[in-house]
């Protein structure tokens, strides 16, 4: 299953809506969606939670340096099972 959302801004309702399933699908792609480091605490919580998932995209995101930190953070949990990241 995948989760494939592009070009949107995310309102924190609609990001609150998201979360359980990025949680869930095995691909990932949230590109160009306005993502900043904000959000990427929560990206790095789905990367430990959600084993199933092995493709994630954030192209065209914003994240900053603390934000790519933070995904690293995930990606390096031994329950990631990450195998493309874009």
């Amino acid at each position: 299953m995948s989760l494939d959302i592009q070009c949107q801004q995310l309102s924190d309702a609609r990001w609150t809506e998201l979360l359980p399933l990025i949680q869930q699908y095995e691909v990932v792609r949230l590109d160009d969606c306005g993502l900043t480091e904000m959000r990427c605490k929560d990206i790095s919580s789905a990367l430990q939670a959600n084993p199933s998932l092995t493709e994630l995209s954030l192209c065209t995101n914003e994240l900053g340096d603390a934000g790519v930190h933070l995904v690293l953070q995930g990606l390096q949990s031994p329950t990631c099972k990450i195998q493309k990241l874009g």
